[in-house]
């Protein structure tokens, strides 16, 4: 969803962008923070480099997608791409064009929105087709995450237009403008938009995209992003988060990075920036996005239970793991302010120990929250598909069919209670009956294979054997098995209606509660496959 450009943001990250550095930092003050964090940290000021080191041009992936867009944003100035137009129109292989979706755009990828599954164990395979791995689980658009799958599609589509590898289109557009070592020439990009003999990198209604227009946003308030990052606001300040290990301030004219941060690191470089940037750049008020977002009509219901969700999973087992033990319940108290549990607390920093967590949440704005430990927490407004962020974590909401501790103990009896359809499998009593029976086993059998397909082989399927033609057609057995047992209540009744019962003995006094057992399993069986995202799903992308 684009927004225009804020005044307040334009504020912020463009006063110096034309002028010289906003701030001047002492690297004695500054590197021994970033330096505990990780050897490789430095960062750029004004037109200084303090700590760099070209270890082996080993850029991780977060300055990887940097280049990705900043390549992205060139070949749109360019003329080669647009912003808005469908990637189906160039990748019709990977990406489908379908009439009643929302189509992807460059847009999305720029900005993580794509709404494609994460891989299972965060992996592409280059063997395996892209198309099995662009299933989309969320409409584009709707929220940001770490989209690996995205960034792949983003690279078919540059050397797509272009008719070059990567390597060669990041030397054409990159490397020859900003000289080598390429990393300062970025960092140079995001601050002033400039190559190292001053000419402009990007038309300024692009650079705009880096550094003051909102591509996406969930909340006045953020989240939000431009083309290359998150825009993120508080104590008085604001920045681009490309990833945890590149973080600029634009207006103050300071670029921090580590290329090769692990997990373990990125929450504590991120804190030593941020305590760097409280300790050395003068704050400001930003009132514009809290003006905005009082301006928001007030929920009407916001309770319920969330699922973590900042990896979406096209697997069933990942699914359902994180349905069990990664979710966090809202529940509105009669103040006003929200009571919130999580499954788990967040850990300290490179520790198993839970951070301070104080669970009552009071509002600053509708939909935004605050506790006294610091946290915060954004429901997403304007009909945006029920997502919460809990700081950086994402959430989305399951409602009463997200219980899956309630789920596991359910399915192994609504399965037995089914089968004992085959006590009527030979009824004396008529012939529907015994329809009824078989259509309850035959759709039992179908949706418990399935199941087990789901859970046990989907991803060796997928993506070892590259058969998705097999997951469609389990599918469609498990959508034919669902319409067989949703025949059984429909069936109870009938039988009701026209009298045909058993009419003397055991038969006659159990078979009522019988067709009631059955009526209520296949119920039950068929609102499991929608809480597991199975019901209706006929394809395997």
């Amino acid at each position: 969803m684009k927004r225009t450009a804020l005044a307040i943001l334009s504020v912020f990250f463009l006063s110096c962008a034309a002028s010289a550095q906003g701030v001047v930092l002492r690297a004695d003050e500054v590197l021994p923070h970033l330096k505990a964090v990780t050897a490789d940290a430095f960062f750029v000021n004004g037109y200084n480099i303090y700590g760099y080191t070209d270890a082996g041009g080993n850029e991780g992936r977060g300055l990887q997608r940097l280049k990705l867009r900043l390549t992205a944003l060139r070949l749109l100035d360019d003329g080669h791409l647009s912003i808005d137009q469908p990637i189906s129109q160039h990748l019709p292989e990977i990406v489908g064009e379908y009439p009643f979706k929302v189509a992807l755009t460059l847009r999305h990828l720029l900005t993580g929105t794509g709404g494609f599954a994460a891989p299972p164990g965060g992996l592409i395979n280059p063997d395996i087709s892209l198309r099995s791995y662009a299933i989309e689980v969320r409409t584009p658009g709707h929220v940001s995450t770490d989209d690996l799958v995205g960034d792949a599609v983003l690279t078919k589509l540059i050397e797509q237009v272009t008719g070059l590898s990567l390597h060669e289109v990041f030397k054409q557009h990159l490397t020859s403008p900003l000289g080598y070592p390429l990393v300062p020439g970025l960092a140079r990009v995001l601050l002033y938009n400039e190559t190292p003999d001053r000419q402009a990198f990007l038309s300024d209604a692009l650079y705009r995209l880096i550094a003051s227009e909102t591509l996406w946003r969930l909340h006045p308030m953020g989240p939000m992003r431009s083309a290359v990052g998150d825009i993120r606001m508080a104590h008085g300040l604001s920045w681009l988060e490309i990833t945890p290990g590149v973080i600029a301030f634009p207006r103050e004219g300071v670029v921090f990075i580590a290329p090769n941060l692990t997990a373990g690191e990125e929450n504590l470089f991120r804190s030593a920036v941020i305590a760097v940037a409280r300790n050395h750049f003068p704050p400001r008020s930003i009132p514009g996005p809290l003006d905005e977002a009082r301006h928001l009509a007030r929920p009407s219901e916001v309770g319920g239970r969330y699922t973590l969700s900042g990896k979406p999973s096209a697997w069933l087992q990942t699914r359902a793991k994180a349905m069990a033990h990664d979710w966090m319940a809202l529940r509105e108290e009669k103040d006003g302010s929200l009571n919130v549990s999580l499954a788990k607390v967040p850990s300290q920093d490179a520790t198993d120990t839970p951070r301070p967590f104080d669970p009552r949440f009071l509002e600053v704005a509708p939909y935004r929250y605050e506790n006294r430990t610091g946290n915060v927490l954004t429901l997403s407004p304007y009909r945006m598909g029920g997502y919460a962020y809990l700081d950086d974590r994402l959430f989305h909401r399951t409602g009463p069919l997200g219980h899956m501790d309630l789920i596991a103990r359910l399915v192994p009896w609504v399965f037995a209670a089914l089968l004992t359809a085959a006590l009527h499998l030979k009824s004396p009593v008529g012939r529907p009956w015994r329809y009824m029976a078989a259509f309850a086993l035959t759709g039992t059998g179908l949706i418990g294979a399935a199941l087990a397909a789901e859970w046990y082989v989907w991803p060796s399927v997928m993506y070892g054997f590259d058969l998705p033609i097999l997951v469609t057609l389990w599918r469609v057995g498990l959508n034919i098995g669902l319409m067989l047992i949703l025949a059984v209540p429909l069936l109870a009744v009938s039988f009701v209606r026209r009298g045909l019962l058993p009419e003397r003995g055991v038969a006659f006094i159990l078979a009522g509660p019988h067709l009631a057992l059955l009526s209520i399993a296949a119920m039950a069986l068929f609102l499991i496959t929608v809480a597991l995202g199975l019901a209706g799903n006929f394809t395997a992308l």
